[in-house]
């Protein structure tokens, strides 16, 4: 994570991933995650599920006295884990207040919630998603903001070939969790011995995931029972 954080001479890292829906943006906060804190809940900010109206208070608490008060999704997910990875999901949807706290968060690495409790987000990655593309980008974040992140860049479909290694690697990775979470399986069964997927057909990684999940599941229930 140091090499990360190191870069930009910055006390953290931040990066806006912009492609389609379904092409694995997502996937790449969750691959770290488990990669550095597969035991902590995932911090993770998705801004379709947001209001405009009340997108800063929702994110990180409302004033003293407000009506509704609550201390904002981003300082109660930061308290309830040790993860050092934050995905920010739907960036394109957040509102101009939300855009201006995170032109001063980036800046400065750290922000004030609405009780005034500082939260100082060193060494922490901050993935930013969003489903516009590249080239509109400048439609929604300013100038000043886009210049703020670490790294910029822009997810394509993946291709073929890999496709096929996604499936591979996943299938895999959840036939191991499977079988470390129930010993008594087939120690010798392997995910190529029972996944059978045609990726021409999915254009979606979501679409593909349930696809291994239900080929494992069916794969596994045939046995239980046999």
């Amino acid at each position: 994570m140091d090499c990360l954080t190191g870069l930009g001479n910055s006390r953290f890292f931040s990066v806006l991933i912009c492609g389609a829906s379904g092409i694995g943006k997502t996937e790449v906060a969750r691959l770290l995650h488990q990669k550095l804190a597969a035991d902590e809940p995932m911090i993770k900010i998705n801004f379709g599920n947001y209001s405009a109206q009340d997108a800063l208070n929702s994110l990180i608490g409302s004033p003293r006295g407000y009506i509704g008060s609550n201390k904002g999704e981003l300082p109660d997910k930061l308290m309830r884990s040790r993860s050092k990875v934050i995905l920010i999901d739907e960036f394109e949807k957040a509102s101009k207040a939300v855009y201006n706290f995170f032109l001063q968060l980036l800046e400065e690495g750290k922000f004030t919630d609405s009780l005034g409790r500082e939260y100082d987000l060193e060494k922490y990655i901050i993935i930013f998603t969003s489903n516009m593309p590249k080239e509109r980008i400048g439609e929604f974040l300013p100038p000043e903001l886009r210049s703020r992140f670490s790294y910029k860049c822009a997810f394509w479909p993946l291709s073929t070939q890999e496709k096929e290694q996604y499936v591979a690697f996943k299938s895999e990775h959840y036939l191991e969790k499977i079988k470390h979470e129930c010993p008594g399986l087939d120690s010798t069964l392997q995910a190529s011995d029972i996944i059978d997927i045609d990726v021409s057909r999915y254009s979606n990684m979501r679409d593909i995931n349930s696809e291994i999940m239900r080929q494992i599941t069916d794969a596994l229930y045939a046995q239980i029972v046999k």
